[in-house]
């Protein structure tokens, strides 16, 4: 979801809106489709096939995407500016946002009560570990790798040995979602690298056994969020990452026959990363909504997509409406002030 090369790509920029599309589709059943379980693993929207199969390869694909994109900032910027530029783009929205909502939440919930400042300031925590995870793993990742560069080691087997020291990392707050994705971004990083041809119809043969053998493996607690990245679940990681590869690739193949630019999805994937921040927080809010349809499929197929694009829409709009101000765009939605001015 991150800004890439100066010249954009229309492909890429139409992959990414039709992948934030799916991003909003995905929560949409999550938060608005579901009741709500005390126990996470109990929730319904885990069996639901259309949320499996859209969980089973968006986010590795939208980081593999992101480590695709950043081969030039990587190869063209020493690796201090890369991390400031990539911390003010993609870690000072994640605590902003942070602090806006939870304060808004606190003062909403509380409603001139008197709390104890240590429970809003939990709250600030805990939002600032879980939400926008996708923001700190594409953070992580973009400065493992520059790290890699800056000492000569972003070859494969120095890449495999960074992923395979990433795993041993405690399942920490946002650290399991970053463990499962960081694979993803090093592929992409590495694909730009040595260029990307166009695949034989061939490989359907490998890829069509492999998408179907994924959806017969894939059970409810093989969802990172449900069971984490720890080594003892070696199962439930090398089907997420057997199906991370195998659907990402036949999607892209797909979305290549199928793709005919049209404007609408490159502007939402040129602005993908707005859409995500706001419309985080609007399902956040929307979960509050109650409707007879929860745990309907008819609600998966029917309303769920209709809902979804009308909060990709208003997300977009709202990100223009931010983009107006240089000093909000910078601190809510990553924007670089000097970029803009130029």
């Amino acid at each position: 979801m991150e800004a890439g090369a100066v010249t954009r790509n229309r492909f890429i920029d139409s992959l990414k809106g039709v992948l934030i599309f799916l991003v909003v589709y995905g929560h949409a059943i999550q938060f608005t489709g579901y009741e709500w379980q005390e126990r996470w693993e109990d929730n319904g929207f885990w069996r639901d096939p259309v949320f499996q199969t859209i969980y089973m390869f968006h986010m590795p694909l939208f980081m593999a995407i992101s480590g695709f994109l950043s081969v030039g900032a990587i190869g063209r910027l020493g690796f201090g500016e890369v991390v400031v530029r990539r911390f003010r783009q993609l870690m000072v929205p994640v605590f902003v946002w942070a602090v806006l909502f939870r304060s808004g939440m606190f003062l909403l919930e509380t409603r001139g009560r008197s709390m104890p400042d240590a429970d809003l300031a939990g709250k600030i925590a805990w939002e600032v570990g879980h939400g926008l995870w996708f923001l700190w793993a594409a953070f992580f990742s973009m400065v493992l790798t520059a790290a890699l560069k800056r000492f000569g080691a972003d070859g494969w087997a120095g890449s495999l040995a960074c992923f395979a020291g990433v795993l041993l990392l405690p399942d920490w707050e946002v650290l399991a979602n970053f463990k499962y994705t960081f694979p993803f971004f090093l592929i992409g990083y590495h694909l730009a690298r040595r260029g990307v041809e166009e695949p034989k119809a061939a490989v359907w043969l490998v890829l069509v056994p492999l998408v179907v053998s994924c959806f017969l493996l894939w059970r409810p607690d093989t969802y990172v969020y449900v069971s984490g990245m720890g080594l003892e679940n070696w199962r439930n990681i090398g089907v997420r990452y057997l199906s991370g590869v195998a659907l990402s690739a036949a999607f892209v193949m797909l979305w290549r026959r199928v793709d005919r630019g049209w404007e609408p999805l490159v502007a939402l994937g040129s602005k993908s990363l707005d859409v995500y921040i706001i419309q985080t927080y609007v399902f956040l809010l929307l979960t509050r909504v109650e409707h007879p349809l929860k745990g309907n499929f008819v609600y998966t197929c029917l309303v769920a997509p209709l809902l979804a694009a009308a909060v990709c829409w208003a997300s977009f709009a709202g990100g223009r409406a931010i983009r107006r101000f240089p000093l909000a765009a910078a601190v809510l939605l990553g924007q670089d002030r000097a970029r803009r001015k130029s």
